[in-house]
């Protein structure tokens, strides 16, 4: 990106059952870095995991979630990755330009920051990605 340099935030893992997954993921040696967190606007409940800088999402959404048909498709697996930007607006411009599609318009992430705000984009080479602004 030009003028809006990136850098990765997390992975999000689509999860049928949080607890489930949760406990295997402490198995591994990730440990609950914000714990369960249920998102309103998407309908999804969320926990964060990590080991040293790596940073792992677990969503697992409810039945009225827009994402719940991933979730019957895809089972237990990984499916955005999340990068952090400086101006999300420049940079969904910048890849809707190259291609991108967006799918989710900006909005806050509360089980990230109350001062966060992501939107979604597709691209049919690399799936779903997802861009986090912290607004201060």
């Amino acid at each position: 990106m030009e003028n809006n340099t990136i850098s990765l935030h997390h992975v999000g893992y689509l999860v049928k059952n949080i607890e489930e997954s949760k406990l295997a993921f402490e198995k591994m040696g990730l440990m609950i870095t914000k714990d369960i967190t249920f998102d309103s606007d998407r309908k999804v409940d969320i926990c964060f995991m990590g080991s040293g800088s790596y940073e792992i999402e677990l969503v697992s959404p409810r039945n009225d979630s827009n994402i719940y048909p991933l979730l019957k498709r895809y089972n237990n697996v990984p499916y955005h990755t999340c990068y952090i930007v400086k101006n999300i607006c420049e940079t969904i411009n910048e890849l809707t330009k190259k291609g991108f599609l967006l799918i989710e318009e900006p909005r806050r992430a509360l089980a990230i920051s109350e001062c966060a705000r992501v939107a979604f984009l597709m691209n049919a080479k690399i799936g779903i990605v997802e861009l986090l602004q912290i607004v201060i």
